[in-house]
């Protein structure tokens, strides 16, 4: 094992830690231990641990506390926490905020060590596996962690995020993971099947059930049985179908149109949005019971100006796909791109990069991607001519946390706690960051 692959393990029982860092030490993982989140600060600030295990209740720090100051440090480690409360509800609210795995009291000790190993293993390169997922930052990892638990189970999930940040790519990474991995994911784009036509395209139809009905036909939801229903845009669900998808849901029953007999169906629901359906029930526009039902599990995947580490992850895998597609061989970017590339907002996320990088690609005969290249399609540095801003990299970090914070606490009307809930943050964290970053707490 690398010395990189250095963990820390912190817990106030030193059962606990004689017992993980000998099992640990003998699978070859170079450890060393700590018995509170305080004294584990110190020890992380001296030595670069690949992964950090620590208990959530501990005296002097705890666990979620040590997380916090961790990413407050822009600390890159990776952090898995142990807890004695079997509540997912608080260990999905830790992993938002950055943790990348957790493990509930009594554990299996092997369960330690494939958590581990698996930790360090997805650090050290792009996370795709032919899943379309590509990433290594804290805030990636962290996703992918919620992704992979989600598919343990069989509720339902509600990804959510903007658009372009690959909620369909989940989707199908949750089901391919999933013990339903064996039968169909079927996708379905609420917005862009007709009104009149949605009940039948969802629920199948009887021969002669209405005039155009020429033979009986199987709907979306039968399809799915013993596999998984992947409804995007939810938010555009007729209302009316609203309450017959809960039925389903509920029921575990299908009527097809004009049928007077239901259809057992045995599915797995995962529902994404770009919107808030919070707002959407407010508005009148979405059933709050079916929302309930819905987001069992909610996993936020951030956009791509929030994992900005990722960028040249996303942009050689890309290129290299691109480059197969066309059959050219372009050997990478211009330091000039590279830089353009950081400092984008990317309001399109990862398919306007992925776009950018495919127009860039063919209109490039060799070599590297220049700026020159970016020009011919008019993808020149437009957004930085707009905003005039021209700095450092981590100038550029701080620039963007500024302008999400901006966003959110906009779009939520200034609200502090909302805003940090769409953030994935603590509502202390929200405050300390908007203190750091010059913006008013009033």
């Amino acid at each position: 094992m690398n010395s990189a692959d250095s963990i820390l393990l912190v817990d106030d029982e030193q059962t606990i830690l004689d017992t993980l860092s000998l099992m640990l030490r003998e699978e070859g993982f170079p450890v060393d231990t700590a018995p509170d989140g305080e004294t584990a600060l110190q020890m992380a600030g001296r030595k670069d641990y690949r992964l950090i295990i620590c208990d959530v209740v501990m005296p002097r720090m705890g666990g979620i506390e040590l997380l916090a100051k961790l990413k407050e440090r822009g600390s890159g480690v990776m952090v898995i926490l142990m807890t004695a409360f079997g509540d997912i509800t608080h260990a999905v609210e830790a992993m938002k905020m950055g943790a990348v795995d957790y493990i509930v009291k009594p554990f299996i000790i092997d369960e330690v060590i494939t958590i581990a190993r698996r930790a360090c293993a997805s650090g050290k390169g792009e996370l795709t596996g032919g899943s379309g997922i590509v990433g290594e930052s804290p805030e990636m990892l962290a996703t992918i962690a919620l992704l992979d638990k989600s598919a343990e189970s069989d509720c339902a999930v509600l990804i959510t995020g903007e658009s372009g940040v690959g909620k369909e790519l989940a989707a199908a990474y949750i089901h391919r993971k999933s013990p339903r991995s064996g039968n169909s994911l079927v996708p379905v784009n609420c917005a862009a099947i007709p009104l009149e036509l949605f009940e039948s395209e969802m629920f199948g139809v009887v021969k002669g059930a209405f005039t155009n009905a020429l033979q009986s036909r199987e709907g979306l939801v039968t399809r799915s049985d013993k596999g998984t229903l992947f409804l995007d845009e939810i938010c555009s669900l007729p209302f009316a179908m609203q309450g017959k998808l809960l039925r389903v849901l509920e029921s575990h029953e299908v009527m097809p149109v004009g049928s007077g007999r239901s259809e057992k169906v045995d599915l797995r629901l995962i529902a994404a949005t770009n919107k808030s359906l919070e707002d959407e029930v407010k508005a009148g526009r979405f059933r709050e019971d079916l929302y309930y039902r819905l987001r069992v599990f909610e996993v936020h995947l951030p956009p791509l100006r929030a994992r900005k580490t990722d960028i040249p992850l996303l942009a050689r895998h890309y290129l290299g796909r691109c480059c197969e597609k066309y059959k050219k061989r372009i050997e990478g970017f211009s330091p000039e791109v590279e830089e353009h590339f950081l400092r984008h907002p990317w309001p399109g996320n990862v398919r306007e990069l992925k776009n950018v990088i495919e127009r860039a690609v063919l209109v490039t005969d060799g070599g590297i991607v220049t700026m020159a290249s970016l020009q011919q399609n008019n993808l020149a540095p437009s957004a930085l001519r707009e905003t005039g801003f021209v700095g450092s990299y981590k100038e550029s970090m701080a620039q963007s946390a500024r302008e999400l914070i901006l966003n959110a606490l906009a779009h939520s009307g200034n609200d502090k706690k909302k805003a940090a809930q769409t953030l994935g943050l603590s509502l202390s964290s929200l405050y300390r960051k908007m203190e750091e970053l010059g913006i008013s707490t009033q």
